[in-house]
């Protein structure tokens, strides 16, 4: 027993001096991934507030088309059968309104719908690194995350890195940097982090304000594209609100949350790199003082 501690020991320790020999290279790869991916995190929300704001837009265009229509005469239209629109402009102008109150809704979600997860509440736009009292940041959700393993987790990691072949470590340590504990205790984080980000953004997509502009967007344009074509509307603006129509969806929120995970994903790299870095030189230290007290006694005997 214990032989195979010793040569345990040994393999563990070569590999941590293999480690202080390439981790520089490998540890300045994972920051630049991680700064790199944080950065298109940041931009995808912007592009994502972007888009919010031009549906509002294209709403209030809408709004615009209705009021034109609302100054006709209609009243000396004469009027065929079913083809009575005053009714619809009224409705329609009803919808615009609670429409554009729902994108509002949704924006202040995005700052609002928390989830909390450790000691820290976190939000879709604390996320993308707005300053928000009382909330965390990507970096704050990771640590959070990690300390959520720590623990009772970190054994457990430990215990299942004992069942890794050399094999199995060697590729795990070659391709990752890391132990295998280390790269287990990194994907378990990752999915831990990917299970509260599908929660966080689920509160926006899933929100009945979301719903409703989805679902009332298409009979809204439908409305004012049958009551503009009875009189006074050019056949390009026709064409415009037609191509508004094709529209299915306002916005998603799926490629703002892979760019989440994605800057999660690294930064938890980055932290057990740097944690397994640590461990190194505080081994490499105890085996320096180790041989120093050993020559010392040498030197006394």
């Amino acid at each position: 027993m214990k032989r195979i501690s010793i040569i345990l020991f040994s393999c563990i320790f070569s590999l941590y001096r293999l480690y202080s020999v390439e981790s520089p290279v490998l540890l300045s790869s994972v920051l630049s991934e991680a700064v790199t991916s944080v950065t298109k995190l940041y931009e995808m929300y912007d592009q994502t507030m972007n888009q919010i704001e031009m549906i509002k837009q294209q709403y209030e265009q809408m709004q615009w088309y209705i009021d034109r229509a609302a100054n006709w005469k209609w009243n000396e239209i004469q009027w065929d059968g079913n083809l009575d629109f005053r009714n619809e402009i009224m409705q329609a102008t009803t919808q615009i309104d609670k429409q554009l109150t729902n994108i509002r809704k949704i924006k202040d979600s995005m700052k609002e719908n928390t989830v909390s997860f450790g000691g820290k509440s976190f939000s879709i736009a604390s996320l993308a690194g707005i300053k928000i009292p009382g909330q965390g940041d990507i970096h704050d959700f990771v640590n959070e995350g990690s300390a959520y393993y720590k623990n009772g987790f970190r054994e457990a990691c430990d215990v299942w890195a004992e069942g890794v072949t050399d094999e199995e470590a060697q590729f795990i340590w070659a391709k990752y940097g890391l132990t295998p504990a280390n790269y287990k205790m990194v994907r378990s984080v990752e999915d831990r982090l990917a299970d509260v980000t599908l929660e966080l953004i689920g509160n926006v997509e899933e929100s009945p304000e979301k719903k409703a502009v989805e679902e009332e967007r298409g009979a809204i344009l439908e409305k004012i594209m049958d009551m503009l074509s009875q009189e006074g509307i050019t056949s390009d603006q026709i064409a415009g609100i037609n191509a508004m129509l094709q529209e299915q969806t306002i916005f998603s929120l799926r490629d703002l949350e892979n760019k989440i995970n994605t800057a999660a994903g690294y930064i938890a790299w980055n932290n057990q790199l740097q944690i397994q870095k640590q461990e190194a030189e505080a081994q490499s230290r105890m085996e320096l003082h180790y041989e120093i007290t050993k020559n010392a006694i040498s030197d006394n005997f």
